[in-house]
């Protein structure tokens, strides 16, 4: 079941509990009224959503990387970091492929009953790792660039420190990964979008280290780049990606979310066990709009 208990997963039956604890403590017929139908069109919405990804998941195949097909794919491997451009978590400063991180400020203040009691958000800081990493089976490799994800990771930390709350998720280095998107080929005529996401990837694996990078153009300061120097650190990656093209160095093949609006899914899961989180979801929303509905019902 713990498909089914992730952190996402659980995030989408929080209005269900908010309207039914004011439901209860206020004891309005009002609430009940207003509130059970609009609890059912969000039921029936999140069904959609975790029916969309179930079917997404369970109707397309896991390949092994050497042999899967371009366009929509799924792939499983270890992940890893780039050689000389690791990613290091900012809250912890652990060594990771991918972290999101929070730093929330707040402060606890009573409300006009006694038994409520709420959270004043004073300052909030969030942070998502878009870097790439690599994917890699014991045949092939491919590049992964996991910005705009839906990123199910397995390790998670909170703690209080000086009045602020941290909260930070990670996917370690050398996890067996599952990831659903679009795969494409690096490289391509200049120009094409083969050779724009090319340089792109390179561009994202350069930035992990802006000081390397600096240093290797010869740079001056350490604030933003400039303009100017934008400019020539791109033009460098385009020679680059050029004068790669028929050198079989690095990942041949990208992953990265469609330009269609299907989602791209990565998960610490296996593919069947995310495949049966989302179908158990989808199917609990269901019930719970059935319900809603028929709640509304004795209500009005």
């Amino acid at each position: 079941m713990s498909q089914l208990f992730t952190r996402p997963g659980l995030a989408l039956f929080l209005p269900y509990l908010l309207v039914i604890a004011v439901g209860t403590e206020l004891r309005w017929v009002g609430v009940w009224r207003h509130g059970l139908p609009l609890l059912a069109l969000f039921g029936l919405l999140a069904w959609w959503l975790n029916y969309r990804r179930y079917r997404l998941v369970a109707d397309t195949p896991t390949s092994r990387i050497a042999s899967a097909a371009l366009g929509r794919a799924e792939l499983s491997g270890r992940a890893y970091c780039h050689p000389n451009a690791p990613n290091f978590s900012p809250l912890s400063g652990r060594r990771c492929v991918w972290y999101q991180c929070s730093q929330r400020q707040r402060d606890r203040a009573a409300s006009l009953h006694w038994r409520w009691s709420f959270d004043k958000e004073i300052e909030w800081e969030h942070q998502t790792c878009d870097d790439s990493f690599v994917l890699r089976d014991d045949k092939a490799e491919a590049l992964v660039l996991p910005e705009a994800a839906e990123v199910q990771a397995s390790h998670s930390r909170r703690w209080v420190e000086d009045g602020y709350e941290f909260r930070e998720s990670w996917i370690e280095e050398g996890e067996t990964l599952y990831i659903s998107g679009q795969l494409s080929a690096l490289g391509g005529p200049a120009g094409g979008a083969a050779f724009i996401q090319d340089v792109g990837a390179k561009l994202a694996q350069w930035k992990q280290d802006p000081q390397a990078l600096r240093r290797r153009f010869q740079l001056p300061g350490d604030g933003p780049f400039s303009t100017e120097e934008w400019d020539a650190v791109v033009q460098a990656a385009k020679r680059e990606v050029r004068d790669s093209e028929t050198m079989p160095a690095g990942p041949s093949l990208i992953l990265q979310r469609a330009q269609d609006g299907l989602p791209m899914l990565i998960s610490t899961l296996s593919a069947a066990q995310c495949a049966r989180g989302y179908r158990l979801r989808a199917w609990l929303h269901a019930g719970l709009a059935c319900l809603f509905l028929l709640l509304w019902q004795k209500f009005s």
